[in-house]
């Protein structure tokens, strides 16, 4: 599979993402102006800005990426991440139906394409022709659906059996971006659950 340049910086990616809300409130509540004042703590408050100053860089970076490899700017409200059991399978009729070269979306299988569990479906929203990031692996398409029997699983098409069958079993990060219209109905979902019932 040919390694796209994201690929060095994607191990990394979803670490940079989980402290984006701590930064953000670092920002927030510790200004750097407030380091200004003689202070002996004066010279670690400096090192913990820097840090983050750097870790903004590299998330800018992340985004940038995240950009490219969607095709389009990505906000970080948008991106959702789940942990997933990956897989592999190839086009045969054990493994698939009588009809092994085509997806459940009536697409035909190629380098690029995967399967994932109903549950992924249901409970995460994922849909046929969505783009996704796994991390150390690439950008793949959801065309395929598995078994019902299988849970929060991702499986990688892969042309070779013996290759699918290497692959073996693995753990790895699924990495997705919610629809602008899905995220105004998340949020919408979100402030009817914390508004005050009436009296």
């Amino acid at each position: 599979m040919k390694k796209d340049t994201f690929l060095v910086f994607s191990r990394s990616l979803i670490p940079l993402l989980a402290l984006i809300l701590a930064i953000d409130l670092y920002f927030r509540f510790q200004p750097e102006t407030a380091c200004a004042a003689s202070s002996p703590h004066l010279p670690a408050q400096r090192e913990l800005i820097q840090s983050a100053h750097r870790v903004r860089e590299e998330l800018d970076q992340a985004l940038e990426l995240l950009a490219t490899c969607f095709g389009h700017p990505v906000a970080l409200e948008r991106v959702r991440t789940l942990p997933v059991t990956l897989t592999a399978y190839s086009s045969t009729v054990d493994q698939c139906d009588s009809t092994p070269h085509i997806t459940a979306s009536q697409q035909s299988v190629r380098p690029g394409v995967i399967a994932v569990s109903d549950d992924l479906v249901k409970e995460m929203g994922l849909r046929f022709g969505q783009k996704v990031l796994i991390p150390g692996h690439g950008i793949f398409e959801v065309q395929d659906r598995m078994h019902s029997r299988w849970q929060r699983t991702v499986d990688i098409w892969i042309s070779d059996r013996k290759a699918a069958l290497l692959f073996g079993k693995r753990q790895g990060t699924l990495l997705w971006v919610v629809p602008e219209q899905e995220l105004a109905a998340e949020q919408h979902a979100t402030l009817a659950l914390h508004r005050p019932l009436s009296p």
